[in-house]
C-alpha cells in the first residue's frame, strides 16, 4: 500500500499538477513616473487599487482588480521574456535623448518567489521584452470599466 501512494504521489509531483498556474497567487505592482515626479500611475493587484498621475491635479485612487487570468498571462509573458533573470536595475548610460523621461518598476510575485525590475526610456532604448510587458500590463488596466470612468488628466509633462 505504501508503494502504491509513493508511485501515486512521485506521478503526480512528475506531471506538474502539483504546481497548477492559476493567477490567484500572482502579485504584480508596477509604476511609470515622469522625470523621477512624486506622482506616477501605479498599479497594485495586492491591494487591489490603481492610482492614476492627473499632472496639475491631485492624484486619484481607485479600486481596480486584475483578474488571475490577466495576472497569469503577465506572469507568462514575464517568465517567457526573461523578466525574472534581468537585474533589479537597468542602468542607462546618461545619454538623454528624449524629454520628458519615463521610469518604470515593477514587481511580480509568485508565492516566495518575488523579482523586481526598475528600468527607464531615456534614450529612446527600452528592452523590448519590457515593452511588450508593459503594454500587455497597460492594456489590462485601460480596458477596465473603473479605468474608463476616471478623469482624462490635467495638463502633460514637458
Amino acid at each position: 500500500m505504501r508503494t502504491k501512494l509513493a508511485v501515486s504521489l512521485l506521478c503526480f509531483l512528475m506531471s506538474g499538477c502539483a504546481d497548477t498556474l492559476t493567477g490567484d497567487d500572482i502579485s504584480i505592482i508596477f509604476s511609470d513616473q515622469v522625470n523621477s515626479g512624486t506622482y506616477a500611475n501605479v498599479l497594485n493587484t495586492v491591494e487591489g487599487t490603481f492610482t492614476k498621475d492627473m499632472v496639475l491635479g491631485p492624484p486619484i485612487t481607485i479600486q481596480l482588480t486584475l483578474t488571475g487570468d490577466e495576472r497569469k498571462r503577465i506572469y507568462l509573458q514575464a517568465k517567457e521574456l526573461g523578466f525574472f533573470k534581468l537585474p533589479s536595475q537597468i542602468v542607462d548610460t546618461g545619454n538623454r535623448h528624449k524629454t520628458p523621461c519615463d521610469y518604470y518598476e515593477l514587481e511580480i510575485k509568485r508565492g516566495r518567489r518575488s523579482h523586481r525590475v526598475r528600468w527607464d526610456d531615456c534614450e529612446c532604448s527600452e528592452p523590448e521584452g519590457l515593452r511588450q510587458l508593459r503594454t500587455l500590463i497597460y492594456s489590462s488596466i485601460t480596458s477596465k470599466d473603473e479605468y474608463k470612468r476616471l478623469p482624462p488628466i490635467r495638463g502633460m509633462y514637458m
